[in-house]
């Protein structure tokens, strides 16, 4: 699978002391901990956790990887899944990459600091970093 459209894996969430950690049957070598100080409600950890699965995504395309082909939670063995865990708990959540077509490119952009006060204000609102926010937008704009 190399197209760039939104790809749904079933992910497993723990909540450590300090952290969240993600890991995602499907994909292995992914993992991403998010600290409890960064975020603050389930769906900004989503979208932290997604942007890292962008990002994970991304380097698989740019090093000619193919992407694999995620599984439903009805196929995941969960037993097995946990078990590998060595039995922690965890809850099994959705996570959707969105993989970038091409490597980023960075730009400078001039606004001022009320607009741009405001675009940090909705991304964070969505668990977005800036860079995805704007792109996203932008996206849906045109």
């Amino acid at each position: 699978m190399t197209s760039t459209k939104a790809i749904n894996f079933v992910a497993i969430m723990q909540i450590e002391e300090d952290a969240y950690c993600f890991t995602i049957p499907d994909l292995p070598g992914f993992t991403a901990q998010i600290d409890t100080d960064e975020a603050t409600d389930l769906a900004e950890v989503k979208g932290i956790a997604e942007d890292v699965l962008a990002e994970h995504l991304g380097a698989l395309i740019d090093a000619g990887k193919p992407l694999p082909t995620p599984r439903s939670l009805g196929i995941i063995d969960v037993n097995w899944v946990l078990q590998r865990r060595k039995g922690e708990d965890g809850v099994f959540i959705v996570l959707t990459g969105r993989p970038r077509a091409t490597a980023p490119t960075r730009f400078n952009v001039s606004m001022d600091s009320s607009t741009l006060s405001r675009i940090d204000e909705a991304a964070k609102a969505r668990g977005m970093t800036r860079s995805a926010y704007l792109a996203e937008a932008a996206l849906a704009y045109g």
